[in-house]
């Protein structure tokens, strides 16, 4: 009997419980296999003992995420480029196995193939992972062995269009202002500057490798098969194009439109803004100097966009330019304002697949979620109104994003809890409050100090007893989350409430030090310690 399972959409609920059994059988349990094939047949014992075969219609590849999750990438895609070396296809669902239940929901990863006529096709993937790895500013990417025996690895996919394209479609790029077009010339400036200083020329700066990221207003540099260790000559080169590709930016009109089929055969051309204003005068000069390096040339573009900002007159302002641009009195405060808006999205839009997944939890552990959502809601609240810098937001967010990722990690060590992988977990803990704390130096307290102190004693093999440890550790965790983020809560307060009297404040303060006494007490005594209501209580 052979049971074929369909892939191609979100597998059904019968086929996701042999979903789990293949992956527990095939891809876990020390195995070294990392994939299961499509239309290769896999057998399962039924409870009287008989084989059942089973064929996938798409293949699975196991994939080690950067934060220690194992996901399983069901690659049922299209085939999304191809060039002289490889194709990319894509993969359209991932998977999550926690505890006996699995997870499936919408992810999109891109897996690079190099074609198998290659002598050195082995060493050539290898050589390009290493590259996506330098280029995206991620850890390297781990190869997955591919049916037929070549290899390939997966990348992140990136939003977005090919450049040719916005360069090609006049009516768009005229609708871009002034300050788009810089703002999209310094990105991907700054996506090869950063490149050339860790010593690399990309070597393959085409229109098709640099995407156009309508929605963040970005560009991104892609492809990473032609990168090489930079030489003078190699980074002249990269210099050359860049350049030409950032004048295309300011200067494609319909007198002379753009065509990336014919571009490279051209006879180079001096390009310049058609009756430039004073500061577009001075940008026609820029991008037909020559730059010795691309720190150089982005360098000048940036004091050209300081001077346009500066010169702004609010009498005469545009009707094009944003209510961002309007409050921008130089380049750094643009800057600044560009990375408040890309970190608040970060907050808002982080709880989407956070929440995808919140069925493999437990009911106790998905209103933890919920509160953390809170934190996290309270987090931008503050930010969006100045009640807090961008530092102080971006370590309350990676604080909360670490204690996501442990809550969906937890359900595995909870049945089989030793005392190394206990250990393990308070260690991690303090040091996401010590990075914390760095980060944001003025939520120390003596509260925490002493919280810090209980912590560092529970870490104790003499004293560890499985459950009772666990439970004392999620109960000094829960006081001290909630004392890390106080402080962005009562800035939250301060703004829709009259402020707490002095009475609030001493009894909030009476009610802090007693459950901390209350804590070393049950650390003492080796007892739970009992806590009043508190937001991290939730169901049991």
């Amino acid at each position: 009997m052979v049971y074929y399972i369909n892939l191609k959409e979100q597998p059904l609920s019968q086929d996701k419980e042999i979903l789990t059994q293949l992956i527990k059988q095939y891809l876990l349990s020390g195995s070294s296999q990392s994939a299961l094939f499509a239309n290769h047949p896999y057998t399962l014992n039924d409870e009287d003992g008989n084989e059942i075969e089973f064929l996938l219609s798409h293949d699975i590849y196991k994939n080690q995420r950067e934060d220690g999750i194992t996901e399983f990438l069901i690659l049922n895609g299209p085939k999304i480029g191809s060039g002289t070396k490889g194709m990319a296809i894509q993969s359209n669902l991932a998977m999550y196995l926690w505890d006996k239940e699995l997870v499936v929901f919408p992810k999109e990863n891109v897996l690079k193939v190099l074609y198998q006529n290659f002598i050195n096709a082995e060493e050539l993937i290898k050589q390009e992972s290493v590259n996506y790895s330098i280029l995206s500013g991620n850890s390297t990417a781990e190869l997955v062995n591919l049916q037929g025996g070549n290899q390939g690895f997966f990348m992140q996919k990136e939003e977005g269009y090919a450049l040719e394209e916005l360069l090609e479609d006049i009516d768009s790029l005229q609708k871009l202002t002034f300050s788009d077009k810089m703002e999209l010339a310094i990105s991907f400036l700054t996506e090869l500057e950063n490149l050339h200083n860790k010593g690399y020329a990309h070597g393959d700066l085409t229109f098709k490798n640099i995407l156009y990221n309508e929605k963040n207003n970005q560009l991104k540099i892609i492809d990473a098969g032609e990168m090489t260790v930079a030489d003078e000559r190699l980074l002249a080169q990269d210099i050359l194009i860049a350049r030409d590709m950032v004048s295309l930016l300011f200067t494609t009109d319909e007198a002379n439109q753009f065509k990336a089929s014919s571009y490279w055969s051209d006879e180079p051309t001096v390009r310049r803004i058609v009756n430039p204003n004073p500061v577009e005068a001075k940008l026609n000069r820029i991008l037909n100097s020559k730059y010795s390096c691309i720190s150089e040339f982005k360098s000048a573009i940036e004091w050209n966009y300081n001077e346009y900002l500066s010169q702004l007159n609010p009498l005469l302002q545009r009707n094009e330019l944003s209510k961002v641009e309007r409050e921008a009195s130089n380049l750094q405060a643009y800057k600044d304002q560009m990375d408040k808006q890309q970190l608040l999205g970060e907050i808002q839009g982080c709880k989407k697949p956070y929440w995808a997944m919140k069925g493999s939890l437990l009911y106790a552990d998905q209103y933890r979620l919920k509160v953390f959502f809170d934190y996290l809601d309270i987090i931008g609240s503050a930010f969006k109104n100045d009640k807090i810098n961008e530092k102080s937001a971006r370590a309350a967010y990676d604080f909360l994003t670490a204690q996501i990722n442990k809550l969906f990690e937890d359900h595995e060590k909870n049945s089989q809890l030793s005392f190394k992988s206990f250990s393990e977990d308070v260690q991690q803990f303090l040091n996401h409050v010590n990075t914390f704390l760095i980060k944001h130096p003025l939520a120390s307290s003596n509260s925490i100090a002493s919280i810090i102190r209980l912590l560092k004693q529970l870490d104790n093999q003499a004293s560890f007893e499985p459950e009772q440890s666990l439970k004392t550790l999620s109960s000094y965790k829960e006081v001290m989350i909630q004392k890390l983020l106080e402080p962005f809560e009562t800035l939250v307060a301060e703004m829709t409430s009259a402020p707490a009297t002095v009475s609030d404040f001493i009894e909030k303060q009476s009610d802090t030090k007693r459950r901390l006494q209350e804590m070393k007490s049950s650390a003492n005594q080796d007892k739970q310690p009992i806590f009043t209501p508190s937001l991290m209580r939730g169901p049991s």
